[in-house]
This record gives C-alpha cells, structure tokens and sequence, in this order.
C-alpha cells in the first residue's frame, strides 16, 4: 500500500467484481494526528463467516484496534474482544480478523476504528451479505426455484444464471472472456460472442474461429453464425477477417473482409474492404452492403504480411450505423486522385453515399488524413492496431468528424518509453472537425495575446464528448495565456507537453482551455525549470460525457504540495480535472512488461485497467505498484 499520511485508501464493497476503495489526497494529514485508516476489505465471506481485513497507519503512537459490525449502523459487535495492539509505526500494517457468528442471507455493516493517544479514527461504514444456505431465506423472486437449482439465491434484484452458448458446440469452446470478443446489446437481450470452430448453422470461418450471435426468446436463448463465408488467403498473410464493430442495440455490424463478401464490385475484388450487415439478427447468409467501393481500381492485397499500406481500418460510426468513417491509402472517390499514396485517407460513408471526409478549411483535399489520432490504417508504428480508434472520432449523430491532417509527425514505437501506457503510437498534427461533410474547422489554432516563440507545434488528439462538442488534445505549443513553459528561442528546451481543451460551443476567441493546470511550477521534478510533459495521455474512457471530468496522465508535480514524482521516466501520476481545477490521485509504476517485479508480465497498457462512470465521478483503476483493483472518487 502507498504512504498512509497523504493518500488513504478506503474501500466501501464490491465494484465490478473488485475491491472498490476511494483514493483520496490531502496534503494536511501530513501533520502528525490520529491514526489513519488506509483501506477495508471483506473476503472469504460464506454463510455464516467471513474475514474483514484493513491496513492502518498509527502515525508513530501506539495504536488499538477493533472490527466493529452489525446488521446496522449501530454495529452491536466487535472482533476482537479486547482491542488488538498493531504498534507504533509510521507505515501501513495490515490487519484482519474472523466474524463466525453470521446469519446466513443477511447484509450486515461493519467499520475498523483504530485508536491511539493522538485520537481515534473510524473507518467508514461498508456492507457485506452472506451467502443465503437452501431454505433459510425465503426467496419472493418469480425464477425462486430456478436460483435454488443453481444456489443462486444469493444474487441481488433476482438475479440467476442463463446459458447463452448452445451445449453442443461441436467440441469448440466459446471465447466470451476474451478481450473484444463478446458485446452485449444495451438491453442485455443479445450477445455476440466468439468460438473457435462452427457449429449450429455457421457457414463462415475465418483463421481465428467464428462470430455467434445468441437472441434471447420465450424458448430460451436461439444461437446463429454471423460470419459470413471467405475465400482463401495467400499463406504467410497473418491477418484474419472479423467484424469491427456492432452497434449498441447488436442490429447493425461492420465486418472487415480480406476476400469479397459480395459480388459485383471488381475495383475493389482484390483489396480489403468493409461491409456494413444491415441484420445480424437474421439467418445466415445475412445482408451485407459494401462501404468502401472504389471508382478506380484499388491496390490489391499483397502476397504476404508486408505491405499494411493497402490495408483498411474502421475509425467509428454515428450510433445508429448512418454514418462511418474509415481510414485506407487506397484512393476511392473522384476528389482522392492525385493524391499520395503513401498517406491514408479518411472516408466516410454517409447513407450509401462515399465522400472524402479529411478536407481542410478551405475545401482542399487533405494530403493525409486520419481519424484522431490514426486507427490502424495510418503511417509505420500504427498500421496494426487492432481495434485502436480514438474516443468519439464521430459524433453519436454523425454531424461532427475529428481528425489529424498533414503535417504527420509519426509517433515513437509502442515499446519506447516515451509512449504512455494504453497511448497508442499513432500520429500528430493539426487537427481538424468536419461539420455536416461542408464545413471544416481547424481546432489547435492559438488563442494567447502573443504567440508562442518556439512557434507552431503539432497536436495528439485522445478524445471527445460523445457530441463531439468539446476535444481534448495535447500539444507542446503554448496555445493560450496560462499556459507556461520554456519558450525562449534558442534556449534548448522544448515546452512540456500541455493539455487542452476545444470547446465548440465557447464564444470566438475562447474556444481552448488549459486542462493540465501546473500549481507547482518549478517544483522538485523540474529541475531544468521546464518542467517534465504535465500530460502525456488522456485514458481511454477517461472523458466523462459531458467532458467536466477528465483523467489523464503526467509526469510533472501539477499540485501544490505534491511530492516529487520519483524516476519521472518510469512513473506516472494519474490526475483528474474537474471544472477548472487539477488533482492528483495516485502515482503509478507503469514499467514495461517483465522489466520490474511489480509488474511481472502485465501488457504496457494502463487503460485495460482503468473503467469510469459516465458522469466521471468515480474510477476503477489497477495500480502497478500495488497490483490490486482500487477506485477513486473525484468529489
């Protein structure tokens, strides 16, 4: 656990299947003062038993505790008897005892408090429920003898188990838990999920197995393929057909194919294209309408894995599938030809209707273009990213298209540290919003008195609200007034890198705001005066909806009376803005894959790990250091 004086962890039950504890700073428990509770926890909890465990930290006096629990407020009991002795240190000591004298089915409360001579400390209030034993309880639920089949009874607002997948699968497994396999429609009445063989009426298959979409009805759960069939590929091509994404409600689905899945489009016969299926709900073989027809002939796919170039990536769509954007090199419309054909393109198709979506402000094509900041189809270091496109690229209406124009600055390769956990490589440069496919807007554009003296910077841009009206972005230029870093000309140091926000809606003049507000400048982490990058990236999923709440990472103190961020090449601090001010959480130890203990073998990419709310006011996250779920709440 981290130092106990500044940063308390304190957990208050179960979220997402974890342990959810709400991190919290403050500079004035430094001071000397009652002990303070880092964390509870409750596990092994059966029917009649369970273990509750803390950490505490009694801040240099001798410290007692108790566990005090009850099915109210009131608690009523303690463990142990005799409050127990955990020192007088100045470090966290864990903690735990056992309760055996439960009531099966039942919720109960329960709280540490420690006491020393400084004072004593409550732990906050948490619940925990055992598990209900067969008849002890009676269950009012309408499936009541469905859950006792199962021993299900004690699940919460009725709850039971159903098998989606058929038994008989022809001895294939089917692959729900794995990453980006399995989506559930928003009303939770289908499930697409993955196999490894066919099975049932499946008539397509690709190198890695087949897509299945499982309908519930009054039967009970009726399973079909959805992948349609493919013809063969050349060996060597190490890459497989798939669908790319499904909208909320499962009635809509875009799947990348390597060899045509409809007939009748010979431009595109022999390149990679995208088909939009207009009824996955259906029997195979299912409706498929090509987006990505071309007016002249496409390049056609290489022979073996090289040349990524011809290849296409999805970028996004509008939420009901009107409208979607693509990335390929491929020259599709009339206004791409002449264009390079060493630089991506960004598409969108928009009813049935193909249009070059990378135009800039005055009606030019753009030499170059990419949704955010690239999704697989953009320069080396990004091409295979799969699936990698930026938060809300496109609006949920489909009005509003953000993307990165010429000039490309390529990113590092995803090994180096310079790239953030979960920052994909991709590209910077300007960026821009097409509105309703006539009008672009350039969004990095300085709104300080007198402009930067290092002059004009590229920008990465990592998310937006779902209305696309505001965009979050860094850049190393200093875009507005607040915004401070080294910015004499022939100094040698380059500006941190800032992060900003473009708000649509704001008046001329007043559309960016500064997000990683620096209240330490010249701190104990900046010993050249100009400070480590403030932001490095935006988390994924890390923009609440109405973009009040935004979690990124730094590697510079941006808090008065923050510690120095130790080994800033190695260590991250994860903060939350929130209506204009910045808090730090918690550092984190984001080493590379089997470099450091800490992290044994875990991938390099934090935003696996992290999961918000939709109004940002409370955080699931994994700590490197400490390799336990925990959460925050922003307040």
């Amino acid at each position: 656990m981290m130092s106990s004086r500044g940063f308390g962890l304190r957990c208050t039950g179960v979220m997402m299947g974890a342990l959810a504890c709400l991190l919290v700073w403050s500079a004035a428990a430094l001071a000397a003062g009652p002990p303070v509770v880092d964390g509870q926890s409750v596990s092994k909890v059966g029917y009649t038993t369970a273990i509750l465990a803390a950490s505490i930290d009694p801040g240099g006096e001798e410290t007692t505790y108790r566990f005090e629990y009850g099915i109210t407020v009131a608690y009523g009991s303690r463990v142990p008897l005799t409050d127990s002795d955990v020192g007088a240190g100045s470090v966290d000591v864990s903690v735990s005892q056992t309760v055996s004298d439960l009531q099966p089915g039942t919720a109960y409360h329960y709280r540490v408090v420690a006491t020393s001579a400084a004072g004593t400390t409550d732990g906050p209030d948490a619940v925990l429920r055992t598990y209900a034993a067969a008849g002890t309880v009676a269950d009012t639920c309408g499936n009541a003898q469905l859950r006792g089949v199962q021993s299900s009874s004690y699940l919460p607002d009725c709850r039971a188990y159903e098998l989606v997948s058929p038994p008989d699968k022809e001895g294939g497994d089917a692959l729900a838990a794995q990453q980006g396999e399995t989506q559930s429609s928003s009303d939770g009445e289908a499930i697409k999920f993955h196999s490894l063989i066919t099975f049932g009426d499946a008539q397509g298959i690709t190198e890695r197995g087949t897509d299945n979409l499982s309908v519930r009805s009054s039967g009970g759960w009726v399973t079909h393929g959805i992948t349609p069939p493919q013809g063969s590929l050349p060996l060597g091509f190490f890459i497989t057909a798939r669908y790319a994404a499904l909208s909320e409600d499962l009635s809509k689905a875009i799947f990348l194919g390597y060899t045509p899945v409809v007939s009748g489009h010979p431009n595109v016969e022999h390149a990679a294209n995208l088909y939009l299926r207009t009824d996955p709900f259906s029997e195979p073989p299912g409706n498929y309408e090509l987006l990505s027809d071309s007016v002249t002939p496409a390049n056609p796919l290489p022979a073996g894995p090289g040349n990524a170039a011809a290849f296409i990536a999805y970028a996004g769509a509008s939420a009901d599938f009107s409208h979607i954007i693509f990335e390929t090199y491929n020259d599709l419309t009339l206004e791409t030809s002449g264009l390079s054909s060493e630089l991506p393109k960004l598409y969108e198709w928009d009813k049935g209707s193909l249009h070059l979506a990378g135009v800039l402000p005055d009606g030019t094509p753009a030499e170059g273009s990419v949704a955010g900041r690239g999704s697989g189809g953009g320069p080396e270091g990004s091409r295979f990213a799969i699936p990698n496109w930026t938060l809300n690229s496109i609006s949920r209406d489909g009005s509003r298209v953000i993307f990165t124009g010429p000039p490309f600055v390529t990113g590092p390769p995803v090994e180096s540290p310079e790239v953030a956990p979960g920052g994909n490589p991709g590209v910077a440069g300007d960026l821009y919003m097409r509105i309703d496919g006539r009008e672009t807007i350039k969004l990095n554009v300085s709104e300080r008195s007198t402009p930067d003296p290092l002059g004009h910077k590229a920008a990465e841009v990592w998310g937006a609200t779902p209305d696309g009206s505001k965009v979050f972005f860094t850049s190393r230029e200093l875009l507005t007034d607040d915004a401070s870093g080294a910015s004499t000309p022939g100094s040698g140091m380059e500006n941190a890198n800032n992060l900003y926000m473009y708000d649509l809606n704001a008046p001329a003049g007043k559309h960016l705001t500064l997000i990683s507000v620096d209240n330490e400048p010249n701190g104990p982490s900046e010993p050249c005066g100009c400070g480590y990058d403030r932001a490095v990236a935006v988390l994924a999923d890390g923009i609440s909806t109405d973009g009040s709440y935004v979690y990124f990472l730094g590697r510079d103190s941006l808090v008065s009376g923050q510690p120095p961020i130790k080994s800033p090449d190695k260590k991250y601090e994860l903060y939350v803005w929130h209506d204009g001010t910045v808090r730090a959480i918690v550092e984190h130890n984001v080493h590379r894959a089997g470099s450091d203990p800490s992290w044994g073998e875990l991938p390099p990419i934090f935003d696996m790990w992290f999961r918000m709310t939709p109004d940002g006011r409370k955080v699931a996250f994994v700590s490197g250091d400490d390799q336990e779920m925990t959460s925050a709440a922003a307040r």
